[in-house]
């Protein structure tokens, strides 16, 4: 490593693997007190490593709500239960702190969750892609059974004015019959 490197002023140790059965997940974050001071809205966020939006972590925890240890270590707490949902077995995540101002501050190494046992999640991607492809496919009928119930209900609207502009029509012609006939009798 270089001597002239500078020391981030956060740093995220985490464990390259945690169980999802886990009660909880404990993520040692350190900071520099001469670079940077953590704030009241700090925050630690869980992300897949591919698609990091702020404001769209699986789940954070603020900074200061947790136990500071020797000064200048906090240690976050997380409870898998809360995001299992949101996580599968083959995906690659990362913790990443962000400061009040939006700012990424330091970002974990990719993670993985598992099963303490075997598990189904994993799956070949062309599976995934089936998978993908299929549920694309009920969408697009879904939209369509959508749009011919639309249309099926335009149609009978069309047919209903119909209807009721030929009523009127002899309506309108049955009343000019019997003006005309008044003027007549006048």
């Amino acid at each position: 490593m270089l001597e002239n490197a500078e020391a981030p002023p956060v740093v995220l140790a985490a464990n390259r693997r945690y169980f999802v059965e886990d009660k909880i997940l404990v993520l040692d974050c350190y900071y520099d007190k001469n670079k940077t001071r953590p704030l009241l809205k700090d925050w630690i966020g869980l992300y897949p490593c591919d698609d990091i939006k702020l404001y769209e972590p699986l789940i954070f925890e603020y900074v200061m709500d947790h136990p500071r240890m020797d000064g200048s270590c906090f240690k976050i707490r997380f409870v898998p239960r809360l995001f299992a949902k949101f996580i599968h077995c083959s995906g690659k995540y990362q913790f990443v702190y962000v400061d009040s101002y939006f700012k990424i501050m330091a970002t974990s190494g990719p993670i993985e969750f598992v099963h303490k046992n075997d598990c189904n999640c994993i799956v070949p991607s062309s599976h995934l892609i089936h998978m993908k492809i299929g549920q694309d496919i009920n969408l697009v009928i879904q939209r369509l059974k959508c749009l011919e119930a639309r249309l099926r209900d335009y149609e009978e609207g069309k047919k209903e004015a119909i209807q009721l502009n030929e009523e009127l029509v002899k309506k309108l012609k049955a009343c000019e019959m019997l003006r005309s006939r008044g003027e007549q009798f006048i």
